[in-house]
């Protein structure tokens, strides 16, 4: 319980902690959701000095006697998502891994077709390929009905029919009858973007292709996905005015509309595809010139340069894209994929779960917080990730990105 005086648990923000050292005692305390648990980890490390630098591993200088100073702490996360996914939870948690007030997002429509296109309910729903039948890319009549022959892929990867006006009803009536949340989720299934929808009716909502449009790589279509979410925010304010929608910026949806105008009531999930420093600005100035404001980022290609035994190197490249996110206005940050526990490159993950944390901070200073964790040695640890960063990062990768992105072509 908190000390007298004291915000008590019920005047906290959400995943608020805090602790208070006194010559009386020690009171550590925190909002319902997860505010002890972050107010704990918290007090050891800025009490007692303890680090987490990988995995499972605690770092700390024994000290005998022990001695604490008097002191009044308190944290609040000003992002609403700080995520990466990463084998090791416990010390995701440990770094103030977490969420609050934060929209539902993910592929929202993965389970549509078991329902009702395997079933045939409503095959209408689903995007119409080239040849003109609405099932799976790449899946025969019998293999994309028969539940044991194409098992989870035609969910995750077949498009949908944004402009069926039955469809789009359906999501609205689905959202109502579960308590319509303020969000809605509209993130569309991992189709590629020339899996879109091929019907004329969705066809005529999209802007003319663009100049150096890529067969093997369609991202503008954003304009039909704008459209299909305003007609749900249409539908959808008959039961809730404040209702808000989230779509990705992914695949077909890429580049921003141009001819869709904006509804602020769009959040949007930023997956981008390029990630040179310059590229990543473009992205987001592209969308935010159309009107966005409200957007968080869920990147995959971090995890496209990893490999299993050693550092690449972009510690610095990716915190720097974050930092620069955090001053666009990003809400949050939901990393797809963190170092594998047999890698010594855990500090790449350890900067962005501790900027997360504390955005204020610059990339030196989680640097040197990281190293400390290996007392006499750090100067030498440190020397070892900046040889990774200076020697191999920014002489060899970084400076050919998007060469190595346009060679690679399928991210390869």
């Amino acid at each position: 319980e908190a000390p007298e005086g004291a915000p008590k648990e019920s005047e906290l923000k959400p995943e608020e902690a805090r602790f208070r050292v006194t010559d009386k005692g020690i009171w550590i305390w925190g909002h319902a959701l997860h505010g002890t648990d972050h107010a704990t980890y918290a007090f050891l490390e800025e009490a007692l000095g303890c680090t987490w630098p990988w995995s499972k591993k605690i770092a700390y200088f024994k000290q005998n006697p022990l001695k604490v100073a008097e002191r009044d702490y308190a944290w609040y996360p000003t992002l609403k998502v700080r995520r990466m996914r990463s084998p090791a939870g416990i010390w995701r948690a440990r770094l103030r891994d977490g969420g609050h007030d934060a929209p539902t997002y993910g592929h929202a429509f993965s389970d549509y077709w078991g329902k009702y296109g395997q079933t045939q309910i409503h095959p209408d729903w689903f995007g119409m390929r080239a040849d003109g039948k609405r099932m799976p890319v790449g899946f025969s009549d019998e293999t994309a009905l028969n539940p044991a022959a194409s098992k989870e892929k035609p969910a995750r990867f077949i498009a949908m029919c944004v402009s069926n006006d039955e469809y789009v009803d359906h999501v609205v009536k689905e959202w109502a009858d579960k308590g319509a949340g303020e969000y809605i989720n509209l993130c569309e299934n991992d189709a590629a973007g020339e899996d879109s929808c091929h019907c004329p009716k969705c066809e005529a909502l999209d802007a003319p292709r663009p100049a150096d449009g890529k067969d093997w790589w369609v991202n503008w279509l954003s304009d039909r996905y704008i459209n299909f979410s305003k007609g749900i925010l249409e539908r959808a304010r008959k039961y809730r005015k404040d209702v808000r929608v989230i779509q990705y910026a992914y695949n077909a949806v890429e580049l921003p509309p141009r001819r869709e105008k904006w509804d602020d009531s769009i959040t949007v999930g930023l997956v981008p595809v390029h990630f040179s420093y310059d590229a990543i600005k473009e992205y987001v100035q592209g969308w935010k010139k159309v009107g966005m404001k409200l957007f968080f980022h869920r990147p995959n290609r971090r995890c496209y340069y990893s490999q299993s035994s050693l550092p690449v190197g972009f510690d610095k490249h990716f915190f720097n894209i974050f930092k620069y996110l955090v001053d666009e206005g990003c809400m949050g940050f939901m990393y797809e994929d963190g170092t594998s526990e047999s890698t010594f490159g855990w500090m790449a993950d350890y900067v962005i779960e501790k900027g997360m944390q504390d955005p204020s901070k610059d990339f030196e200073y989680w640097e040197d917080h990281y190293c400390q964790a290996f007392g006499p040695a750090k100067d030498d640890v440190k020397g070892y990730y900046r040889y990774w960063r200076e020697e191999v990062w920014e002489k060899r990768i970084e400076k050919d990105m998007e060469k190595i992105a346009d060679v690679g072509k399928y991210f390869n």
